[in-house]
């Protein structure tokens, strides 16, 4: 129990403090960057957003072991299309393990209802898939992959509440394979212990992130049978080891 509490009351300030800090930096940094870069605005904001979770990686990292898992690292890159199981709301600093920063978001409407995080994620252009059609979200996934750049889904569309994978959408898979990118599967382990769904204090637990080898989608005939199979990806990925 005290373990714990020490964990929280350091790990929450340090986490709040840093978070300070990439607020009041974020924009005179982003006009920065814009000006040597030459990037677009929203490309650059999520440069900064990959950097802020990868401070926040660093600062988890001093209290529980962060391990990350990278197949064929040299192959991973944009664009493709990205999945990930959902145990917690800290997966979503976990993306900042990935070896690009360009990446496109594909969330529900809660996390912009955080009022200092929506701004953010209004600016780098991620998607409230609770506001766009699958069609919508489709042209735009054509735009935003065209830049070079990946888009990030949650397949099972929630948090798991038990630990097992649920039940997979469609969407991401349709994406990918419709405009014919490679689908990256990204599982995830331990942060439903971290900071389970619904909790607010963290506990010890190993975190673990496997990224896999890139699915070509060309093997397929349909969407469906790409989703299968990288659903088979996440059981054997999942079972620990």
């Amino acid at each position: 129990m005290l373990k714990k509490v020490f964990l929280n009351l350091t790990l929450y300030p340090l986490l709040i403090g840093w978070t300070t800090v990439a607020i009041i930096l974020a924009l005179p940094l982003a006009f920065t960057i814009k000006i040597f870069t030459f990037w677009k605005f929203d490309r650059t904001i999520r440069y900064l957003i990959w950097l802020y979770g990868k401070g926040c990686l660093k600062i988890v990292s001093l209290f529980v072991r962060i391990k990350v898992e990278i197949s064929e690292k040299s192959d991973i890159k944009p664009p493709c299309v990205l999945v990930a199981n959902h145990l917690s709301f800290f997966d979503v600093y976990l993306m900042a393990a990935l070896p690009f920063s360009n990446i496109v978001f594909v969330v529900k409407n809660w996390p912009f209802k955080i009022w200092f995080y929506a701004p953010f994620m209004r600016l780098a252009g991620y998607l409230n898939v609770e506001r766009y059609s699958l069609d919508d979200i489709v042209c735009r996934a054509q735009e935003i992959l065209s830049s070079n750049a990946a888009i990030l889904f949650f397949p099972e569309g929630h948090r798991s509440r038990d630990g097992r994978l649920g039940r997979f959408y469609s969407g991401a898979f349709k994406i990918a394979f419709e405009l014919g990118v490679p689908v990256v599967p990204i599982c995830i382990r331990g942060t439903d212990v971290f900071l389970a769904p619904g909790q607010f204090l963290f506990n010890y637990s190993e975190i673990v992130i496997k990224i896999g080898q890139p699915v070509e989608v060309k093997q397929f005939e349909s969407h469906l049978s790409l989703k299968r199979y990288v659903k088979q990806l996440f059981n054997i990925g999942l079972k620990g080891g």
